[in-house]
């Protein structure tokens, strides 16, 4: 069974921000994907104010597990009242975008993704 972990306590995110290399900022949180006990994937991301920002999907290339984990992260932000998403590298971009989640900017479309799915591009 699939499960999708949220990591937000600042010692545990920390840890998993350093398994990744990404510099851990204020506001930053993660979610882990498990298959069972196995780990399979993770998306670091910060929320600052009303906006959050995706920084990594681990891995950005999967785009079933792409998906969920930025459904995931979505819906963690707006339980906080971010309700603006962006994403800063250019790997998850292009999956994002395989995915209809997001334009030529770095901005994802929140509403065109909470609707329902879509077909991939």
């Amino acid at each position: 069974m699939l499960r999708f972990i949220p990591v937000n306590g600042r010692e545990a995110a920390e840890k998993l921000f350093g398994e990744y290399g990404v510099e851990f900022l204020d506001g930053a949180a993660g979610y882990e994907a498990f298959d069972g006990e196995k780990k399979i994937g993770a998306c670091l991301f910060r929320i600052v104010g009303a906006a959050a920002e995706i920084l990594l999907i681990d891995p950005a290339t999967d785009i079933m597990l792409c998906d969920a984990l930025t459904r995931s992260v979505i819906n963690y932000a707006a339980g906080r009242g971010a309700f603006a998403v962006s994403c800063r590298g250019e790997k998850e971009k292009k999956t994002l975008r395989a995915l209809g989640f997001m334009g030529d900017g770095d901005d994802l479309d929140i509403f065109s993704v909470m609707s329902g799915c879509k077909h991939c591009k």
